[in-house]
């Protein structure tokens, strides 16, 4: 499992937002993110989203793509 921080302006999804790393826990994503928080004065909240690395598409997604190439 890797761990993305994203950080985003105001906490919202729809105005600026970006990705501040990926990690290898969810600690060292969540220390970042505050961090980050800081530097940022406190405009920017961060989110932390866990991912599986090389993780394979499900038959559905698989079988859409195949479909449209």
């Amino acid at each position: 499992m890797i761990y993305i921080t994203e950080m985003l302006r105001w906490g919202e999804d729809d105005t600026h937002h970006y990705i501040l790393g990926v990690y290898s826990t969810r600690e060292g994503a969540a220390f970042a993110g505050e961090v980050e928080k800081s530097w940022r004065a406190g405009k920017y909240e961060y989110r932390v989203v866990p991912m599986k690395l090389d993780a394979a598409s499900g038959q559905d997604q698989y079988e859409h793509h195949m479909q449209c190439t």
